[in-house]
């Protein structure tokens, strides 16, 4: 075999040689691509915009949720985050709701005015306390209340509707034929059908951030 023959054979040797090496080297990149389009995707289903807010679906424990957080100047004048967490979709929330939700920030109480027949609903302590917790963490005074005077007074609670009292903020949530939201002057009426009072109170909560960024919006113009 001449010296030439050698020489090519050889360089055919390194090629076949190298061949596993090219397969490994793509098959790598392959793998790398997928892996970023693959997280791309993901972070795409886990999170969404909902009317301008931006919501990630993670777990609090084994419980689902939906988490948004902002930034707002608390008393102090020091800038506070908050988190806040709904176990429902927003975007599957259709409680209907009409008027501009806004509680007072003043230092005044917000009373939440439950009827103690909602007790029965497998959520509903659960819907108060996100509310009520809503409300204090976002510096306002929250105040438990019953719409029915007798049962008020039998608790050792306050006594709240949509007409009593007239100069505080009240969200009245009583058993009703349709699950819906409508303001009365200074009173949220919250009326739940099937136990919906989750789905009620999230909606009036998510509802509150939109309206209060719109003002804030408002009153940056």
């Amino acid at each position: 075999m001449t010296k030439k023959k050698k020489e090519n054979k050889s360089k055919e040797t390194k090629k076949e040689n190298l061949k596993p090496l090219y397969w490994l080297v793509w098959f790598g990149i392959f793998l790398v691509v997928l892996y970023f389009i693959s997280g791309a995707v993901f972070r795409e289903i886990s999170s969404f915009n909902y009317e301008g807010l931006e919501f990630s679906k993670e777990k609090f424990g084994d419980i689902p949720v939906f988490h948004h957080y902002y930034y707002f100047t608390d008393g102090a004048g020091d800038l506070v985050k908050y988190n806040f967490y709904l176990r429902l979709d927003p975007r599957k929330n259709v409680v209907p709701i009409e008027g501009e939700v806004e509680f007072d920030t003043q230092g005044r109480f917000n009373y939440i005015s439950v009827d103690a027949n909602l007790g029965e609903c497998e959520y509903a302590s659960v819907a108060i306390a996100e509310l009520s917790a809503f409300l204090t963490n976002n510096e306002m005074k929250v105040r438990g209340a019953m719409p029915d005077l007798i049962q008020s007074e039998r608790n050792n609670v306050d006594f709240a509707t949509c007409v009593n009292p007239k100069d505080r903020y009240v969200v009245l949530v009583e058993k009703g034929d349709e699950t819906k939201i409508v303001r009365e002057d200074m009173c949220y009426k919250v009326e739940v059908a099937n136990c919906e009072i989750l789905e009620a109170l999230e909606k009036l909560q998510i509802q509150a951030l939109l309206d209060a960024k719109a003002r804030a919006a408002d009153a940056a113009k």
